[in-house]
C-alpha cells in the first residue's frame, strides 16, 4: 500500500501486524524489528518525524540486539529522520559512520555506501556546503550505476 500512495492504510495495517507480532509467543523478534522499521518508513513518508524517530530507534535496539544485516540500513533510516527533524550535526554522524562501516565491511562499490553517500550529500546541502554536497551526491552517483552495471552483468 505504501507504493501505491495509500501511506494511512498502510500505517493501520503495519500497526496491526506489529500488534500480533507482540502478542505471539511464536514470533520473531526479527519479524518485529522490521515491522518497526516499516512503520517507521511509513511515518517519514507521512512527515511524521518524531513518530517516525520513536519506531525506528525501537527497531534499531532490536536489530542491534540480533546484530541483523538490515541495521545499517535503519540507522540510514534513522538518520534520514534526523535530518527532517533539523538535527543535522547527529545525523551526520550516525550516517558518516555507516558509510565507514560499509566501506570497511561491503567494498565501495555497495547499494548501502551509495546510499550513505546520497544522504551525505543532501546532509551537506542543508548545511550550505555545497562542495561537499557535490563531492557526496557524484559519489552516491557513481556507485549506484556501479552497483547496477555490476547487477545487470551478473
Amino acid at each position: 500500500m505504501n507504493e501505491l500512495g495509500k501511506h494511512g492504510e498502510a500505517l493501520k495495517l503495519l500497526e496491526s501486524s506489529l500488534t500480533i507480532f507482540q502478542k505471539s509467543s511464536a514470533s520473531e523478534e526479527t519479524n518485529i524489528a522490521l515491522t518497526l522499521n516499516q512503520i517507521s518508513n511509513t511515518l517519514l513518508f507521512l512527515e511524521n518525524y518524531q513518530e517516525a524517530l520513536k519506531y525506528q530507534r525501537q527497531a534499531i535496539g532490536l536489530l542491534t540486539k540480533l546484530n541483523h544485516p538490515e541495521l545499517s540500513i535503519s540507522v540510514l533510516n534513522e538518520g534520514t529522520i534526523l535530518m527532517h527533524l533539523g538535527k543535522l550535526d547527529e545525523a551526520e554522524e550516525k550516517v558518516s559512520h555507516v558509510f565507514e562501516d560499509s566501506k570497511r565491511l561491503y567494498g565501495e562499490n555497495h547499494p548501502v555506501t551509495a546510499t550513505a553517500l546520497a544522504i551525505l550529500g543532501d546532509l551537506y546541502h542543508r548545511k550550505g556546503n555545497m562542495k561537499e554536497a557535490e563531492r557526496y551526491l557524484e559519489g552516491g552517483l557513481t556507485v549506484a550505476s556501479s552497483c547496477l552495471l555490476y547487477t545487470s552483468d551478473a
